[in-house]
């Protein structure tokens, strides 16, 4: 336990270090704090729309963050030659990419919180939201297990590329089985009830249009979603752990 402590804290410190959290955190903050101006273009609807504004902000550089950081954790090890220093130690590998999950967990954690934390200066306090954001936060770990997966056999652009066509397909799965079931053929039902199956459902941990628009939910919808996006990430973990656990350093 203490091991798996110091790697994720190494990883933590690191992602601090990396100028691209920088620059996504500063322009997620510039564009957070520009939601009052985009509300004034919606004359009657200026709650709503910076409501809307800056969980969608949070959200997208929430997903930036998590991909361009999360697809260089693995290889900065390597790159800085600081993997032959793990190696040789009674450490398992399967500590190495649980480090540097909770360790960029944590960083999404701060600043989520801190980006929300400046959301609540722009519209009142509300218990939804606050749900919206934590599931947000589930689907960024969501998308940093499946990183993680990818670029333990892939370069930082290739799993960077990689999971960005997998979140938009996993954002689109729903959309397309309903599509399939009115529109489709039975080929293509069953290739879409096969998507659907085998890759998480990112649209689902959006609550955002459920929130601003009254949309009716329930705690057995909240449980199950949780509970399915914590099995995605245990699989995307054992995956990555089983590839790494047989990579070749030299």
């Amino acid at each position: 336990m203490n091991v798996l402590f110091s790697l994720a804290k190494n990883a933590f410190r690191e992602a601090i270090r990396d100028r691209i959290l920088s620059v996504i955190f500063v322009f997620g903050f510039l564009f957070l704090l520009a939601a009052p101006l985009a509300g004034k273009l919606a004359v009657g609807q200026e709650q709503r729309l910076v409501a809307n504004f800056g969980i969608s902000m949070i959200h997208l550089f929430g997903i930036f963050l998590t991909i361009f950081v999360g697809s260089r954790l693995i290889f900065n090890e390597i790159d800085k030659k600081t993997i032959f220093l793990l190696i040789p130690k009674p450490i398992p590998r399967s500590s190495i990419i649980l480090g540097k999950f909770f360790g960029l967990g944590a960083v999404l954690f701060l600043t989520t919180m801190l980006m929300t934390g400046v959301y609540f200066f722009l519209v009142p306090f509300s218990f939804a939201i606050l749900l919206t954001v934590a599931l947000l936060y589930l689907s960024f770990l969501l998308l940093l297990a499946l990183v993680l997966f990818l670029s333990s056999f892939m370069s930082p652009l290739l799993s960077s590329v990689a999971g960005i066509l997998l979140f938009v397909v996993g954002n689109t799965t729903a959309s397309l089985k309903i599509l399939s079931a009115h529109f489709g053929g039975e080929v293509f039902q069953k290739f879409s009830n096969v998507i659907y199956v085998i890759m998480p459902n990112f649209s689902s941990l959006n609550l955002k249009n459920y929130i601003l628009y009254d949309i009716p939910y329930t705690s057995l919808d909240i449980f199950y979603i949780v509970l399915t996006a914590v099995l995605f990430i245990l699989l995307f973990l054992i995956f990555a752990i089983l590839i790494f656990s047989r990579k070749q350093f030299v």
